[in-house]
């Protein structure tokens, strides 16, 4: 069954890093759609925080924090 307050999206990757991430969903034990949806809000955010343009040293902590707690095994992928 389709929640309807969800929608189906399709992308293309490099098959390299698609197998990256699914040792990466193995390794966290979540199911890919998490990753992706993980990775796209925390992009968003970066993004909005990013056009703030503050130098509020919080705002910028808060910013390190985000990625560092949350985007840190997509991190490890690309290495």
């Amino acid at each position: 069954m389709v929640n309807l307050s969800t929608e189906t999206i399709t992308f293309h990757m490099s098959v390299e890093f698609k197998e990256k991430v699914i040792l990466l969903k193995d390794e966290i034990e979540v199911v890919l759609s998490t990753i992706y949806n993980e990775a796209i809000k925390n992009f968003s955010h970066e993004r909005f925080v990013e056009k703030l343009g503050s130098s509020d040293s919080s705002l910028l902590a808060m910013k390190h924090l985000t990625i560092t707690k949350t985007l840190n095994p997509l991190y490890r992928l690309e290495k």
